[in-house]
């Protein structure tokens, strides 16, 4: 149902839920959110509208409805940043527990034990209490959002139907971590934002439905020239990095 100005409640629920993946008082940035919210598919197809322009809509309805608010203090992220709050946080996770919309793993085990997680939030410490996923069944995983060490996951499984990944900010990914991730054939989005890689690998350009690639703050250099077989790619952030041209291929 649509209520006038409203995107249909029922979508609006979908992109909700996904927050619920956030953690507390963690920024989040307007593009890189919409961008996963496309990948997943919780942006329909509609006659005369993008894909980007109706996830800005569903983004604008979030505020209206004070389920994202905009951050007020200052930081290097700079204007477009939000955040949900503590209340909001919760409410969200409770209903993504009910819903078995997010398994969460975190260093006080995993929410849903019983359940073959679609989308895994993995929120670890690297204390030697944390857990991983070496003895998880992630068949079935489309999504996972990494807040803390990379190492919670196993990337040597391959994930075939991982479609978004996001490791922002695990410093201890490395450039054999991103040789094992660009095996996962169906990835769209993928942020290897503030990370230490120092190299994509030629192999990066199989993954060709890939509409998204961070590489902000990371000690990338060079571009393979691969990237130009990327024939889906939308965004590629390489802002914050030494990358001074892209390769001819994708130009």
């Amino acid at each position: 149902l649509y209520n006038e100005g409203h995107p249909p409640m029922i979508r609006v629920c979908g992109v909700s839920l996904h927050l619920a993946m956030s953690a507390k008082e963690q920024s989040i940035e307007r593009d890189t959110l919409v961008s996963k919210w496309i990948a997943e598919g919780f942006i329909p197809e509609e006659e005369g509208s993008s894909h980007e322009k109706l996830a800005a809509w569903y983004f604008d309805d979030l505020i209206d409805r004070n389920v994202i608010q905009p951050v007020e203090y200052g930081n290097c992220l700079g204007k477009g940043t939000f955040e949900v709050s503590y209340m909001m946080l919760y409410v969200l996770r409770l209903i993504s527990h009910y819903e078995q919309f997010v398994t969460f793993l975190s260093d006080f085990g995993i929410s849903r034990p019983d359940v073959i997680p679609v989308r895994l939030s993995i929120q670890s410490s690297g204390s030697e209490h944390s857990v991983d996923t070496e003895t998880m069944d992630l068949s079935h995983v489309r999504s996972i959002t990494v807040l803390g060490p990379a190492k919670s996951v196993s990337f040597k499984h391959l994930l075939e139907c991982l479609q978004v990944l996001d490791i922002d900010g695990c410093e201890d990914l490395d450039n054999t971590d991103v040789d094992l991730i660009c095996r996962m054939n169906l990835l769209r989005y993928l942020s290897l934002k503030q990370t230490k890689v120092t190299v994509l690998p030629p192999q990066i350009g199989s993954l060709r439905y890939l509409e998204y690639l961070d590489v902000r703050r990371t000690r990338i250099v060079n571009l393979p020239s691969q990237i130009g077989k990327l024939q889906n790619l939308k965004t590629l952030d390489v802002r914050q990095t030494q990358v001074k041209e892209l390769p001819r291929e994708l130009i």
